[in-house]
């Protein structure tokens, strides 16, 4: 449905429903007692123009932010966004959040990176609530130091939203960087504190490819690996309830990741 039919029906249902409230004494009451009615009603007239008021005046004041969106306009999104956002001491955080997604689906990273650094500047609360986001720059490059440093705070944070996340990406960073000791006991913590059934998932994927001589690590995994199995028998039901379910951005820029660690979990199944 178009912003500007919802916008339309809106009104008309709520000026249906005040209209109604103030006729109900007419065809209930008789005419006699509209007056008598309406001389104690005043405050819900009040209520009803100020309701009216500031509804209308919101979706006016975003009336080309919602275009823009209805139209899936995302290059002038981004730049209508960015008008708002940078040298504003007021920064709204659900417009940053569409301004990442913008940027996301414009795959214009050296923007989000920006975005962060003006952030980190102005705003340094909003780079914790994003910081998985403003992340994927960092995965994306060769340099696994960068991505340690980057995630390192945010992991050891227990402010920080998807902080799981935050700790897999350490993990994986000191996996690249040969750090395998440490990424192992990071693994093996983070395997212990996950809801998320696909961080889970490439959490035990990662662990498995650094056990080594570690039976006790190897037999848990392998019982992670069947309660897995128990909850999704087969990679169709994975894949439909709980890959195409996530939501989750790095698991769309990790995909490869994802179909490799989801292909692992299904292949040389030991017996229930």
């Amino acid at each position: 449905m178009k912003f500007k039919t919802i916008f339309i029906i809106f009104n008309i249902v709520l000026i249906l429903s005040f209209s109604i409230i103030f006729l109900a004494p007419l065809v209930m009451l008789g005419r006699e007692y509209l007056g008598y009615f309406a001389a104690r009603s005043w405050i819900v007239a009040v209520f009803f123009l100020a309701t009216l008021t500031a509804v209308n005046t919101y979706f006016l004041s975003r009336w080309k932010l919602f275009s823009l969106l209805e139209k899936e306009n995302w290059a002038e999104l981004a730049l209508f966004l960015e008008k708002r956002i940078y040298g504003r001491r007021r920064v709204r955080s659900g417009e940053v959040k569409m301004l990442i997604n913008a940027y996301l689906i414009g795959s214009d990273l050296d923007k989000l990176t920006r975005l962060e650094e003006a952030l980190a500047r102005d705003k340094p609360g909003l780079i914790r609530k994003f910081a998985l986001h403003f992340g994927l720059p960092h995965l994306l490059k060769n340099d696994p130091a960068a991505v340690e440093a980057y995630f390192r705070p945010f992991a050891d944070d227990a402010a920080v939203p998807q902080r799981g996340w935050m700790r897999w990406n350490v993990a994986f960073s000191l996996l690249l960087q040969q750090r395998v000791v440490e990424a192992r006991e990071e693994l093996k913590a983070l395997s212990g504190e996950n809801s998320d059934p696909l961080l889970h998932l490439l959490t035990l994927y990662l662990w498995d490819s650094c056990t080594g001589e570690d039976e006790a690590g190897a037999q848990t995994i392998r019982e992670s690996r069947r309660r897995l199995i128990r909850r999704f028998p087969n990679l169709e039901t994975w894949n439909r309830k709980v890959v195409m379910r996530s939501g989750n951005v790095e698991a769309l820029i990790l995909s490869q990741v994802v179909r490799d660690a989801s292909n692992w979990l299904f292949t040389n199944r030991e017996p229930d």
